[in-house]
């Protein structure tokens, strides 16, 4: 019972913020409504509206997990993106982009080189803050 309620609450609150994140007339990638997929010590719990995709994952036993807002790629400019928070920097990162969809298990673009682009790093506890490169799809453009 209390796993349900926690579950519940989890879904409520991601759906309220799904709805606060991109305008009304967008069309989502996944199916509307509360999801939930229990997995040994974890699971993941996605809410989905025609917005986007909120969704909170996690794993007792390994101690990491995300929590991610992910736009649905039809929304306009940055709302077609992601923010949210993961552990794959070595601690707890704030990862977000203004285009694409958060990868989970990706890791982040300070992966190893030769591996595949990871999630964008907004803060790290891991990296120092640094200028964003011109050439990186994250760096806003100036008006």
């Amino acid at each position: 019972m209390r796993r349900f309620l926690v579950t519940a609450l989890v879904a409520g609150s991601l759906g309220g913020l799904g709805l606060l994140a991109a305008p009304a007339y967008a069309t989502s990638s996944c199916p509307t409504g509360p999801t939930v997929t229990p997995s040994g010590t974890g699971g993941t719990a996605t809410v989905g509206t025609p917005l986007g995709c909120a969704t909170a994952s996690g794993d007792a036993a390994s101690q990491s997990g995300y929590v991610v807002v992910d736009g649905s790629s039809s929304n306009p400019g940055p709302l077609a993106g992601y923010v949210g928070v993961d552990g794959s920097d070595g601690g707890p990162t704030v990862v977000g982009c203004s285009t694409g969809d958060y990868t989970p298990g990706a890791g982040t673009q300070y992966a190893p080189t030769g591996s595949a682009p990871g999630n964008n790093v907004i803060a790290s506890e891991a990296h120092p803050p640094s200028a964003p490169s011109s050439s990186d799809p994250c760096t806003p453009t100036a008006p």
